[in-house]
């Protein structure tokens, strides 16, 4: 089963680098997908993380190659908030507390408006203390793109999909891995 999902998965990431003209490699793919399967492991939620991890892959590599993100790829977005439960005014709160300052920092043209709808979705989805991780990650991520690219724009979507994915693996697992060692004194 696991392998017909890798398959699968294959050749849902085949198709929608082929509708936007992107390089399609199949051997960078099988790694990725071989080293996720070592990060998963035996989750029960396996279909629902690769699925997870084909489109956040996607869109990342749409904004690494574009720096551009469109309208269908936010509103396919919006499906994840179906697999996310539960919610709670906590979730309302953890979105605007990352989303409102990006809102700022757009306006200022610091950022872009896909960044800040990711910005918004995620901190609704992950909620505060794994949003708190994601970012973290992300800024990170945004970090060695800034360090290794010769063009010094960051696809900070792409560094927000990186996040995001980790986060919902292992956030709760860092942030009170983290908490804890704060409080112990490290």
């Amino acid at each position: 089963m696991e392998i017909f999902l890798l398959y699968f998965n294959l050749f849902v990431s085949y198709c929608i680098q082929r509708i936007y003209k992107e390089k399609y490699s199949p051997a960078r793919e099988g790694v990725v997908y071989i080293g996720l399967f070592c990060l998963i492991g035996s989750n029960p939620n396996i279909v629902f993380y690769l699925f997870l991890f084909t489109f956040l892959y996607n869109l990342a590599l749409k904004d690494i190659h574009t720096y551009y993100i469109e309208k269908e790829w936010m509103i396919i977005s919006l499906l994840l908030i179906f697999f996310f439960t539960p919610y709670s005014i906590e979730n309302v709160i953890s979105s605007l507390v990352f989303g409102l300052p990006a809102l700022c920092m757009y306006f200022k043209k610091w950022i872009g408006s896909a960044d800040v709808y990711y910005l918004f979705l995620f901190g609704f989805l992950l909620g505060m203390e794994r949003m708190i991780i994601c970012v973290f990650f992300s800024v990170v991520t945004g970090f060695l793109f800034f360090l290794l690219k010769k063009d010094k724009i960051i696809p900070f979507v792409s560094c927000l999909c990186i996040g995001f994915f980790i986060t919902a693996l292992k956030g709760y697992s860092i942030f009170y891995f983290i908490l804890n060692r704060l409080s112990s004194g490290i």
